[in-house]
């Protein structure tokens, strides 16, 4: 398995731009490039935050291939909950990076070869 690369970092482009619209361009980026394994954008699960979260659910659909595993950090536990309830069992979330990165770990381990084979048939799938 590769080292993990240093995170993206976008908390300036969100006071900037706003977190929806940075979320979706910078996950949709990853998604896209065919260097990137998996994505796990980490967002603050607090009220304040204006974020549709199904806009994960729409980049699923668009990259069925790529892993999405997302982490509701310094969580507010309702919104946890809810955000469960709308994403999964598309896109999985933790309250901590520590246990996506270990869910990642095993989706690795023990979910490669059926990834590898569906990735395979979705580029041809005569």
């Amino acid at each position: 398995m590769a080292p993990v690369k240093n995170p993206l970092d976008v908390w300036s482009a969100i006071e900037k731009t706003g977190s929806e619209e940075v979320y979706r361009r910078a996950t949709e980026e990853f998604l896209a490039d065919g260097g990137v394994d998996a994505v796990i954008p980490v967002i603050g699960a607090v009220s304040w935050m204006e974020l549709d979260i199904r806009l994960f659910l729409h980049l699923k659909k668009k990259y069925p291939q790529k892993p999405i595993i997302l982490v509701g950090l310094l969580g507010e536990p309702d919104i946890l909950l809810r955000w469960k309830k709308i994403l999964e069992p598309e896109i999985p979330v933790f309250p901590t990076a520590e246990r996506a990165i270990k869910a990642l770990a095993l989706l690795e381990k023990f979910g490669r070869k059926s990834i590898l084979k569906k990735n395979k048939m979705l580029r041809n799938p005569h």
